[in-house]
């Protein structure tokens, strides 16, 4: 008992080794539960080691009571030989109470059931039948919650049982009473830890701080400062990894860094991570290969962790987890990863997919909400698929958003290429078709006239005379040609097999070989003649209204300017395609890669940005303007500034849009809540919470004082901005694509139609779309004109006269 008395004096004093060695020996006179419990949160509390494969011995050499906690935080190793190795050598340096809480941690979590583990456990299963220590008795009922195979779990069960009995005969009344007294100043000990909080917990707090806002620099630079602190390499990665420009023998210190530590980073995801192909941004883990291949595997699926992780590739069970809402590209996927998603609630924000493709995996594609899977443009299909099966895919409400389409094992049936390129056309967002199989490759590429009308094949002469000869290429359907070689070099056979071909293709206007690119006058493709005047409306990301009534249209090809009558006064093919456009009065904005391109009266400067900025939005008076990707930026047009970087912890953020006054964002996340911020200061206001799915349009009232908003679920609501509360909830069941302010109300458009909504609720007009559902739509600043855009089409109509103005097809 004088021991734990005079550990409590070394805890005040500051002497944490100090108090722990004490307690130790108080346990080795009463090995207590409790007493042992107070020693793991003695421990908790001294600072860690950095304890590698490389230095474990040296560690284990010295045994001081600071090294021992470290120690035996790295006995899961995925080397089952090396765990073996490592349990063995902490078991020596015992008795020690720490030793007995990280064995019982093994046996209640069972990190191995392979065969192969079977030597492992029976050493662990020794150590407990002779370890002295009653906190063991308390597991006999561990393998009730045990989740491994039913295999391990019967071998693993008699074998604990039997080492328990064994531990029992030393203690055939179970665990033992303390004595008043001992229980006296253990009850001190535990007061006097209970407030503090221990550096797992600590560390546990930080690491879940970086996984709800993923996309924060922010918590990673707390949690590398607090790591570095505590002696841990892994913080001075981080911070390394956060640097945008590092010296080169900086960067070369980082590199060292990740590969010394790199297990330690792919924790606790690494038993699920092939060791192949693991990425890491910004000093976590952002992709890999992932094989789930267990129940407690499927367990593993749901950790907070995968948030940080954008690429992702499927090699074994099919499992997909709302855990893993950061997914921008991933591969591997399957009908039953499809099916998941679309059974789910949760939305995923993947752009890039690649799919193996069969009559499952074709059911589950079609039958996938759009809601699910919003950001879905990329989609790489492998199989035996037959090109001219196709038109389910171009059909289907995901494959109708598609811009790039990859096939692989290619069965062409009695399908020509030519044919497949007219089955494209009749899709309005493709603007690229790839086709392969073995070692050919062929892409199929839309022009501006929105013709899929340029060709480009890749593969080896053998392929160029069996399965696609270029002979068989129509003589009056392609403008451009290219060919690339695999096999051998560039020479005369190559050039009798191609140009032949070239010379009988005549509106081929542009040729490129590895001898060059040729340009030549050609005759222009036949006229489709289509019913209606068309526009390249495939893969249109953002549209504009000027103040003079133009509109502009940002396309994945060309940006097309219309005049106030509809007619193309401008259409330019861009250098970098932006991103999104905003217009007001006197202003233009084109948001690149990593810039603003801001154009006025007095010129055209661009100003760099830290990312992309979509769904851009001005202040009325073009002074103003806000843009979001990870997070909301608010600009300075007229000083060419940033004013402000709005960002949001445990959600993404949707949309964001900027008060009349640039003085407050709204901001709109994916699961419901509208936060509000100040551009100046750090006052808030809200949230205004109400709607439970990603709220993707809002706006302001001319003066301010409301908001209005609208989600996924198809639900408007009102909102008094100043007292945060929500004035009226209009219904309707479609998503909304668009709202602006003019002449007193809302005006709100959705997937079916427009309504006018006063802003105390009251619903004053609605118009049915005509030609299909809204896919985007623009409002104009003072209300007067709304285009949209369908699967086939643009139309623009005046709300006030409720009057048609002009429409294109798509073409």
């Amino acid at each position: 008992m004088e021991h734990l008395e005079a550990a409590r004096q070394a805890l005040e004093d500051g002497h944490d080794a100090l108090a722990l060695r004490l307690v130790r020996e108080a346990w080795l006179e009463v090995s207590h539960p409790r007493i042992a419990a107070v020693a793991v949160g003695i421990d908790q509390r001294l600072p860690r080691v950095a304890v590698t494969n490389a230095n474990w011995s040296h560690h284990v050499a010295r045994a001081e009571t600071n090294d021992l906690g470290s120690l035996l935080e790295q006995l899961v190793q995925r080397s089952i030989e090396r765990s073996t190795g490592r349990i063995r050598d902490v078991a020596r340096l015992g008795p020690d109470p720490r030793i007995g809480a990280a064995l019982e941690r093994l046996i209640t979590d069972v990190p191995w059931t392979s065969n192969s583990s079977q030597g492992l456990w029976l050493d662990v299963f020794r150590i407990v039948a002779t370890s002295g220590d009653p906190r063991f008795l308390l597991l006999r009922n561990a393998p009730e919650r045990w989740t491994c195979r039913p295999l391990m779990v019967e071998w693993l069960a008699p074998r604990l049982q039997e080492a328990i009995d064994t531990l029992e005969q030393g203690f055939p009344d179970g665990v033992p009473a303390l004595d008043p007294a001992w229980d006296d100043a253990v009850s001190a000990l535990e007061r006097w830890l209970a407030p503090v909080e221990s550096s797992e917990s600590v560390r546990e707090r930080l690491y879940a701080a970086v996984y709800a806002s993923p996309h924060d620099d922010a918590p990673r630079r707390v949690l590398a400062d607090w790591l570095i602190e505590q002696g841990d390499p892994v913080g001075e990665y981080i911070a390394l990894s956060l640097e945008a420009d590092l010296p080169p023998e900086a960067e070369r210190r980082r590199r060292s860094l990740e590969r010394t530590h790199h297990d330690a980073l792919c924790e606790p995801l690494g038993p699920v991570l092939l060791a192949s192909d693991r990425t890491f941004e910004r000093g976590f883990l952002s992709g890999g290969a992932v094989r789930f291949r267990s129940a407690r595997d499927i367990e593993l699926g749901g950790h907070p962790a995968w948030a940080t992780v954008t690429s992702l590739r499927w090699a074994g069970h099919p499992h997909v987890d709302p855990a893993m809402r950061s997914l921008r590209e991933v591969s591997g996927f399957t009908g039953e990863h499809l099916r998941q998603i679309a059974e789910g609630t949760a939305s995923y924000p993947i752009e890039r997919m690649a799919v193996a493709l069969e009559a499952d995996g074709v059911r589950a594609f079609r039958a996938c909400p759009v809601e699910r899977l919003p950001a879905l443009r990329q989609l790489a299909l492998f199989g035996s698929v037959q090109l001219g099966a196709m038109q389910w895919l171009y059909e289907s409400p995901l494959g109708k958003r598609l811009t790039h389409v990859d096939i692989g094992d290619v069965t062409s049936g009695s399908q020509s290429v030519a044919a497949w390129a007219d089955d494209l056309e009749a899709s309005p967002s493709l603007v690229e078709a790839t086709m392969s199989r073995f070692d050919w490759r062929i892409t199929l590429r839309r022009d501006a006239a929105g013709r899929f009308s340029e060709v480009a094949f890749v593969g080896a002469r053998r392929e160029t005379l069996g399965y696609w000869n270029l002979d068989a290429l129509p003589e009056d359907r392609f403008s451009a040609l290219t060919v690339e070689i695999s096999d051998g070099s560039w020479d005369a056979e190559w050039r009798a097999l191609v140009e032949p071909a070239v010379a009988r293709m005549h509106t081929l206007k542009r040729v490129q070989t590895p001898d060059g690119v040729i340009e030549r006058a050609a005759p222009d493709l036949p006229a489709r003649a289509p019913a209606r005047p068309t526009l390249p409306l495939a893969g249109v990301r953002s549209m504009a209204w000027a103040p003079d009534g133009s509109l502009v249209l940002l396309g994945a090809q060309a940006v097309i300017t219309l005049d106030p009558s509809g007619a193309v006064v401008d259409e330019r093919v861009p250098d970098e395609t932006p991103a999104s456009l905003a217009l007001g009065p006197g202003v233009r904005v084109l948001a690149g890669p990593r810039w603003l391109e801001i154009t006025t009266g007095a010129g055209t400067e661009r100003v760099e940005t830290r990312a992309a900025l979509y769904r851009l939005e001005l202040t009325p008076d073009g002074r103003f303007a806000v843009g979001i990707a990870n997070a909301a930026e608010v600009w300075d047009l007229a000083a060419r500034t940033m004013l402000k970087r709005l960002s949001v912890s445990g959600t993404y953020l949707a949309s964001a849009a900027i008060s009349p006054d640039g003085t407050r964002v709204a901001l709109g996340t994916q699961n419901g809540p509208i936060l509000l911020r100040p551009v100046e200061g750090r006052a808030r206001l809200g949230p205004l919470e109400g709607h439970t799915t990603r709220v993707g349009v809002m706006a302001w009232s001319a003066d301010g004082r409301f908001l209005v908003s609208g989600s996924d679920d198809g639900s408007v609501r009102g909102w008094d901005v100043e007292s945060a509360t929500e004035l009226w909830n209009l219904g309707g069941g479609r998503p909304v694509v668009a709202a602006g302010f003019s002449d007193g109300a809302f005006l709100v458009v959705d997937w079916a139609g427009t309504r006018r909504i006063h802003p105390d609720g009251r619903l004053l007009h609605t118009r049915p779309h005509t030609g299909g559902r809204a896919f985007d739509a623009c409002i104009a600043a003072d209300g007067s004109r709304v285009a949209y855009t369908t699967a086939d089409r643009l139309q623009v109509w005046d709300p006030s006269r409720d009057e048609n103005l002009y429409a294109w097809e798509a073409g």
